[in-house]
């Protein structure tokens, strides 16, 4: 199996991917659904490898899970789509593992097509806070 260890690639690498496969303007990609979509692109990746595709942390935050240095880089698309040819230079320009581009692309076709508000939402409904 051709996995990647966490330090090969960073979370830039994993946006520049997203980018690349999504027509930003069609599927709404802002920053805040880009960050939505990096979470469950993380979550899926841990559940199926038990380890991370991206060394970057997720937050929590009142608009959902974010990580932070993508949501600084991303700042002026809050509201607005990210254009298509918009490229990381952050990126460690490390090509993904079959493995990762089919988790993303898992990602893309199960959650892309969901709103910021509906993506929201719906992480909401599946935390579960564990009883102590």
């Amino acid at each position: 199996m051709n996995q990647l260890k966490p330090n090969d690639i960073n979370v830039f690498d994993v946006v520049n991917y997203l980018i690349c496969r999504l027509d930003t303007s069609l599927y709404g990609l802002t920053n805040y659904k880009m960050n939505q979509l990096l979470y469950y692109i993380q979550g899926h990746y841990i559940a199926k490898y038990d380890q991370p595709l991206f060394p970057e942390a997720l937050e929590a935050t009142i608009f959902g899970p974010i990580v932070p240095i993508v949501f600084g880089t991303f700042f002026e698309f809050a509201l607005k789509f990210i254009p298509n040819d918009y490229f990381c230079q952050e990126a460690r320009k490390q090509p993904l593992s079959d493995e990762a581009k089919t988790i993303i692309q898992k990602v893309i076709d199960e959650y892309a097509r969901l709103g910021v508000y509906d993506l929201r939402v719906r992480i909401w409904q599946e935390y579960v806070v564990p009883f102590s």
